[in-house]
Order: structure tokens, then C-alpha cells, then sequence
């Protein structure tokens, strides 16, 4: 994770940024079953890279308190719908049990968000 993209999360994007950026919808906030931290799994459009439908993006460095944008370790996303649970559970290859075990809350994401910021002296405890 950049501490770059953790300054950034904190101002947010332009709305150029946002322009340019993909846009993920629906999507939902997982826990990372590889690396912890919190990522975004969705339907992508846009991407500049990446060319599947469904992605899942490197770790999450901020969230939009209103669900319009994500900023991850990499780039801006736009956010379109929220996933639903059996969407999410679509996305996850149809395993409900591990859709609801990586499926985070907002308050969940924020958190891990801000220990990373934390972590990188962005932040106080």
C-alpha cells in the first residue's frame, strides 16, 4: 500500500479523476482472504488493465462516506450499486458461506481504512 494513495483517500478525487476513472457496479467491501485489509470485489467497467468482467481491486485506501468513489493502492474507482447478498455471493463463484464471511460493514471498512493510516502516520490512534 502506497501512503500516497492514503493522503489521497483523505482529500479525494477531482472530478477529472472521477471522470477517468472505472466504474465497479455493483460491488461490495471484503475482507482480504490473502493479505487482510479491506478490498473491493465488483462488475468493472473501464479499467485501463484489466479486461474480465468481475475484478477484485488491490487494497482499499478510501471510501466515500456516500458510496461515489473508492480509492484503492492504485487507482480511483467510481461506485455505482451496492452489491446485494446474492450478488455478492455470485461474485464469490456462488459460496455463500464465504460471502458471508468476508463481507464487510461500512463501519468494518472505515476501520481498516484507518489503520492503515495509522500505520503510515497519517493518522493518531
Amino acid at each position: 500500500m502506497t501512503r500516497r494513495s492514503l493522503e489521497l483517500s483523505k482529500v479525494g478525487p477531482s472530478p477529472a479523476e472521477l471522470d477517468q476513472a472505472p466504474t465497479l457496479s455493483p460491488w461490495s467491501a471484503i475482507l482480504d482472504p490473502e493479505y487482510g485489509g479491506a478490498i473491493l470485489i465488483g462488475a468493472q467497467v473501464g479499467h485501463p488493465t484489466l479486461r474480465g468482467r468481475f475484478i477484485n481491486t488491490s487494497r482499499l485506501c478510501g471510501l466515500d462516506t456516500e458510496g461515489a468513489w473508492a480509492r484503492t493502492s492504485t487507482r480511483w474507482y467510481r461506485l455505482g450499486d451496492n452489491a446485494s447478498r446474492r450478488e455478492l455471493c455470485s461474485l464469490l463463484y456462488g459460496r455463500v458461506g464465504l460471502a458471508d464471511a468476508l463481507m464487510l460493514t461500512p463501519s468494518e471498512v472505515q476501520a481498516y481504512i484507518k489503520a492503515d493510516q495509522i500505520s503510515a502516520g497519517l493518522s493518531d490512534a
